[in-house]
């Protein structure tokens, strides 16, 4: 696992972190039976770390960005979980020059109900 590919089939778009170091990430678009739903915003706390079994934002050194489930560290390597494969691999550490802690996520508020079409008539 050392491809953006490999490390999530999500499209995302990330913001500048504030003040307090929160940034938002929006999810463009997601494959199947992914926790995160397109136009929904991932929160990520860009000065900690994720903890064991938690979401992960990583953006890897070649501009790449991805979430991820962070299981733990072996060596100079991350193991990672595709969430939405669940494949499990490692990553160099080198290959990764942001990672954090997925705090929370907002969703998009729901799409309005359309107005029926009426049916033309024909005379």
């Amino acid at each position: 696992m050392t491809s953006n590919a490999e490390l999530s089939n999500v499209d995302l778009a990330a913001g500048e972190p504030d003040d307090d170091g929160l940034m938002t990430v929006r999810v463009l678009n997601s494959g199947l039976g992914l926790r995160y739903s397109p136009g929904e915003l991932a929160v990520v706390e860009t000065g900690t770390p994720p903890s064991p079994g938690e979401d992960a934002f990583i953006e890897t050194v070649d501009g790449g960005l991805a979430i991820v489930r962070f299981l733990y560290t072996e060596g100079d390597r991350l193991v990672l979980q595709n969430i939405t494969t669940g494949a499990i691999g490692t990553v160099p550490m080198d290959f990764i020059s942001r990672m954090a802690r997925i705090a929370g996520r907002i969703s998009p508020p729901p799409m309005p109900e359309a107005e029926p079409l009426e049916s033309p008539t024909i005379h």
